[in-house]
């Protein structure tokens, strides 16, 4: 449940965008919200006709906006305006003429920005007097330390907009193209730094080609070429002095970004529009020049100001009068249909109360939200927290990072005003240990508090990271304690938690804090929440959001504390106006791993810490049904009706149960019950918590949402195989999709159905709140309907819809609509599958489509229902809706004709009862599945059971399906491999230095000769082994590497002597248009005597692969 209520201030015009990162927040950033949405209205009321100074052109016609002309195709400059990488590159130059022993400064290169890197470089090698320079030799250097330390891909260098503004253009039937003076290696690299697929343009046309580079109009020209676009119907949005010559050479219209010159040095190249940034730029202003305002954008949220900044000459505002037009066409008054009256005190006047209305509005009719505040949170919202510098320096090493943390965390001693965090209350409720005090059981230890609630999908996300820290400082006084602080009221039950606990497999101690008291005491306001707690039981840090051990949110730190730290600055960022972080914030990549270690080192130097191990009673141990059932926490389910099948999603044993549908057994796909994401047969393939499954009849095949892997698989029960259809095992954050196979990132998909008719597979994905759709035939997958934003929007398009955290997806009989479970806004919507937009059906907030705090049990019609978390929906043969309103314990049916709701099984109790189906138990049911006779199968999650409902009797009777034959996976022992004597002779063996480190990690990176790529079928994998076997723990032990050849490994040594450690790499590469080919290699790293109290070591496994002949080839080529 990413429900990012704070990032929705504005309604979006493109679907699939990026939202900023993902946490729940609570009410405060509503209320902020709906100010903004008032302050933005009030604008649009009062100074529609907004007034500007035209910008002096010469030679460039004018360009009103009935003048403005055909616009066909939107040429996109790469450094200063798609990506922010203008800074970076020069940081690049300086680097490698330091290596030169030349001192130069960034701004040395400004006068060279937009010519090409051989310019860009010769240039200030000329004007340095440099002798000697030879351009070519210091371009590919150049790019070695760009890519190495400035283009990581996904790093966020992306300009805020940009998505948005290409899926705009594209949406309008523009043509789009990048068209840069950079080569076309860094257009690579920079493009997936920022998150921008290649896919997503029609041309990219780089400098590698060309002769003669900007100002020159080559490339733009060639753009134009390529697009079959007149170079008069081609827009271009440059930032530099030498684009905007050329696409006046060209003849292009152009708008200008002062991302890196000043407003008064783009004038004087003639732009036909100048805004601050791209997220600036408007789709208006492409199609039609914008409103003859050249000069930046006025933004609706800074109304107040947009007045006093516009020049005298142009507008006048008076206390008592008319808003004036000055200009010298004579004017007459600035109004909305020419008969605005009113001051700049009425506007103020009347626009504050409207707003205190309408935020009383709010409190009123969502006081159940407003119970997450706390004066605390609202104090520190408002008021803020001093900031002192604390910046990265590039390039800088793991141990620098933590000296960094070390000498902050000095200072904050130093001063002696930390917060302290305050005592858990005697009375609360504890899992997995006995109750704990931080000032007894937990004094000596750094703990990391982790704000959680369970329903939260952002929640789930960082429990691999916080299990990865609790295995690294396994044996050091570190702990993570988890603080339950429920969102729905279900979730307050500790049997509720506790069977979340086990299901996550949670591992640490859990408290239940229902009342939320340390909730407020520190003033949180958002889930997932980390608070790093030293071993004096002070506050070092709180950060919010989630991430993989390195988080790139918001630091919410107290009073004299430091609240954020930051390579960038955010004020004029769009999520500065979205209100997600207070003026003056900055956003910056924190490692929680650093900030643990430097904790580990500061107060282990000043003798503080308790080593001692906190006595644990895990409630896994202490159940003794998971030992016995043979299903553990199944999600859901389908029918094969022909063959008289039941599919079970049997999901925490990370396997699929086939039986027929009296429950007597036939076979299991994944029978080791180990998680991972294998592919092959019935036997080898493994899962990872799997979900949402759709039957295919006409090919006998079953598609599996496999949650926890993001990914979507299909079982081909011919075949006796599974196949990953889209996901490699990564979280994605790609909104817009349109890749084939594991390139297609998803996120938590946790529902699919089948569309027998056009053979798509449509898919929930509650990762990331929208609706996907896999296309069978060609293998594509993209997104369908919803902008990424958390709420429960209905529009009448995709554009126009937003979901949150859907969790159940089912056809209607005519195929025509999807009924969504939208779990976090307890409702249940309507998708179109022609238009993309949503409706209504029953549950939810029809007035505030932010508000996912409207929840409850009641029957009724439309909007007056309440549900509860609804996890299943279905959609039978008879045309009502069957929902699972998982944290009510019940089943329900909804008529879609009328949008009656009325409930058909369960008390409202969680409990295990067969019998009269309104007198029986559930325990948070979350699948349905109907067999032919009108019998509906309901996966009764946390009884491990299946149920069935009879609908055909008088009175129905809910029963307990009796699984005959079905056993629990028997897991295969799984260690370190010993290591062979020698490797095959195919394998390529690398040895690398070794160490003495205690732990570590161990990075491989393999690459690929240019003009190649890696394997879109075959992954890419690796294993490790040891010799001898039990001299260390390493995970993971075996797995995939990702799509660009990387894999991170942490390890521990177990023994203090000597040894050999193998990692083995089976690459599999390919040569656009021809064969792939498969190397074998083998990294061979010596293990030396352990030397106590050395640092982490941080080994890099490098290597690029060589093709050796055409006779190497193994696989066809992937396109």
């Amino acid at each position: 449940m990413a429900l990012r209520l704070s990032s929705s201030q504005r309604h979006h015009a493109t679907p699939f965008i990026f939202p900023p990162p993902s946490s729940i927040l609570t009410p405060l950033s509503l209320i902020r919200r709906l100010s903004s949405r008032h302050a933005s209205l009030r604008y649009r009321i009062t100074a529609a006709p907004k007034a500007c100074v035209k910008l002096e052109e010469k030679n460039v016609p004018e360009t009103g906006r009935t003048q403005w002309g055909k616009v066909s195709a939107v040429l996109f400059d790469m450094d200063g305006v798609l990506c922010n990488s203008e800074e970076p590159s020069r940081r690049a130059g300086v680097d490698l003429f330091d290596e030169m022993g030349v001192k130069v400064t960034t701004e040395d290169f400004v006068p060279f920005m937009g010519t090409g890197e051989a310019n860009f470089l010769g240039g200030v090698a000329s004007v340095k007097g440099v002798k000697g320079f030879d351009p070519e030799a210091a371009k590919k250097r150049f790019f070695e330390i760009y890519l190495d330390k400035y283009a990581k891909p996904n790093s966020g260098i992306g300009f805020p907009g940009a998505l948005e503004l290409i899926n705009q253009c594209k949406s309008n039937g523009l043509k789009v193209a990048v068209a840069s003076s950079a080569d076309r290696i860094k257009v690579d690299a920079n493009l997936a730094a920022a998150g921008l697929p290649l896919s997503m343009f029609d041309a990219i046309v780089s400098a590698d080609a060309f002769e003669n580079l900007k100002p020159a109009p080559d490339i733009f020209l060639a753009a134009s070429k390529i697009l079959n676009v007149p170079p008069a119907e081609c827009i271009v949005i440059e930032d530099a002095l030498a684009g905007l010559q050329a696409a006046k050479a060209a003849q292009m219209r152009c708008i200008a970004v002062t991302t890196t010159l000043p407003e008064e040095a783009l004038k004087a190249a003639g732009p036909s529009l100048i805004r601050k940034e791209i997220g600036n730029v408007s789709i208006h202003d492409i199609l039609t020049g914008g409103s003859d305002c050249p000069n930046e954008k006025i933004q609706g949220s800074q109304y107040i100001n947009s007045f006093e900044q516009t020049s005298p000459e142009i507008l006048e505002v008076t206390e008592s009068g008319p808003i004036q037009n000055r200009n010298s066409d004579g004017g007459g008054l600035l109004s909305t249909g020419g008969r605005l009256q009113g001051s700049r005190r009425d506007i103020l006047r009347y626009g504050s109360l409207g707003i205190a209305i309408s935020c009383l509005a709010f409190v009123v009719s969502n006081w159940k939200a407003m119970q997450y505040a706390s004066p605390k949170a609202i104090w520190n919202l408002l008021f803020g927290v001093s900031r002192p510098a604390f910046e990265k320096n590039e390039g800088e090493s793991q141990t620098g990072r933590i000296q960094q943390f070390v000498n902050y965390i000095s200072d904050l001693e130093s001063r002696g005003n930390a917060t302290t965090v305050p005592e858990f209350p005697s009375k609360l409720d504890w899992l997995n240990s006995a109750p704990l005090q931080l000032r007894r059981d937990l004094k000596g230890k750094v703990v990391v508090l982790d704000f959680w609630t369970y329903c939260c999908i952002n929640c789930m996300h960082v429990l691999p990271d916080l299990e990865f820290l609790e295995t690294k400082y396994k044996d050091k006084p570190f702990t993570v304690v988890g603080v339950h602080s429920a969102k729905f009221n279900n979730e307050k039950d500790l049997e509720a938690i506790r069977n979340a606990v086990l299901r996550y497999g949670i591992n640490h101690p859990v408290v239940n804090d229902g009342d939320m008291y340390l909730w407020r005491e520190l003033g949180v306001n958002s889930w997932p929440t980390f608070a790093v707690v030293g071993p004096n039981g002070k506050l070092l840090a709180q950060l919010s959001g989630e991430g993989h051990r390195k988080y790139s949110f918001l630091l919410s730190f107290h009073k004299n504390q430091l609240e954020s730290l930051s390579t960038r600055r955010m004020r004029s960022d769009k999520y500065l106006k979205m209100g997600i972080f207070p003026q003056e914030c900055t956003l910056r990549k924190l490692d929680l791993d650093d900030l643990v270690a430097a904790a580990l080192i500061f107060y282990g130097e000043k003798k503080m810490l308790d080593s001692s191990p906190l006595p644990l009673s895990l409630e896994k141990e202490n159940d003794p049904r998971l030992l016995t059932s043979p299903l553990k926490f199944p999600g859901k389910l389908a029918v094969d009706v022909s063959n008289n099948r039941l599919f079970i999603s049997d999901s925490n044993h990370n396997r699929i149960v086939v039986t027929d549908l009296n429950g007597n057994y036939i076979l299991q796909i994944g029978s080791t019950g180990e998680e991972g994401l294998r592919d092959g047969s019935f036997d080898d393939a493994t899962f990872n918590r799997p979900q949402g499954l759709a039957y295919n009849a006409k090919k006998n095949l079953l598609y599996v949402a496999d949650t926890e892997n993001h990914a979507l698989r299909e079982i081909d029960f011919v075949n006796e195989k599974v196949q990953t259809l889209a996901g490699n095992g990564t979280k994605g954050s790609d909104y817009q999709g349109g890749e084939k196979g594991a390139t297609q990132l998803l996120n938590s998909p946790w529902d699919v159905c089948f569309n027998p008719i056009n053979e798509m597979v449509y898919i929930a994905m509650a990762g990331q709140h929208q609706i996907w759709e896999h296309n069978t035939l060609d293998g594509v997958t993209r997104a369908f309907s919803g902008d990424g934003y958390e709420r429960n929007l209905n529009g009448s398009s995709s554009t126009s819809t937003s979901f949150a955290q859907p969790s159940g997806i089912s056809l209607s009989p005519d195929l025509k609509e999807a009924y969504i479970a939208d779990s976090e806004s307890s409702s249940i919507r309507a998708l179109d599958l022609k238009t993309g937009g949503s409706r209504l059906l029953a549950g939810g907030d029809p007035v505030f489509s932010d508000n996912l705090f409207r929840y409850g049990d009641h029957d009724g019609v439309g909007s007056e229902v309440l549900l509860q978390h609804p996890l299943g929906v279905l959609c039978g043969k008879d045309g009502q809706i069957y929902l699972a309103d998982s944290y009510n314990h019940k089943i329900k049916k909804l008529d879609p004709a009328t949008g009656r709701v009325n409930t058909l099984a369960g008390t409202g109790k969680a409990g295990f009862k067969d019998g009269t189906a309104l007198a029986a138990q559930l325990s948070e049911p979350s699948g349905i599945a109907e067999a032919e006779n009108g019998v509906l199968f309901i996966a009764d999650t946390n009884n491990s059971v299946i149920r069935f409902l009879d609908l055909n009797k008088k009175e129905p009777n809910l029963a307990t399906l009796e699984l005959k034959g079905v056993q629990p996976p028997t897991p295969k022992s799984r260690s370190l491999k010993r290591l062979r004597r020698r490797s095959s002779a195919d394998t390529q063996t690398v040895t690398v230095n070794g160490t003495s480190s205690n732990e570590g990690n161990m990075y491989i990176r393999i690459s690929v000769p240019e003009g190649y790529h890696f394997s879109k079928e075959a992954q890419s994998k690796f294993s490790v082994e040891t010799e001898p076997e039990t001299t260390m723990v390493i995970a993971p032990l075996d797995g995939i590497l990702t799509p660009g050849g990387f894999a991170t490994l942490h390890f521990r040594r177990s023994s203090q002597s000597t040894f050999m450690a193998r990692i083995n790499c089976k690459v599999y590469y390919c040569k656009e248009d021809e064969v792939c080919l498969y190397q074998s290699v083998a990294f061979e790293v010596p293990f030396r005597d352990a030397i106590p109290g050395s640092s982490p070591a941080e080994i890099s496994l490098d290597y690029t692969v060589k093709p050796k002949t055409p006779t190497s080839s193994l696989l066809p080529a992937s396109r």
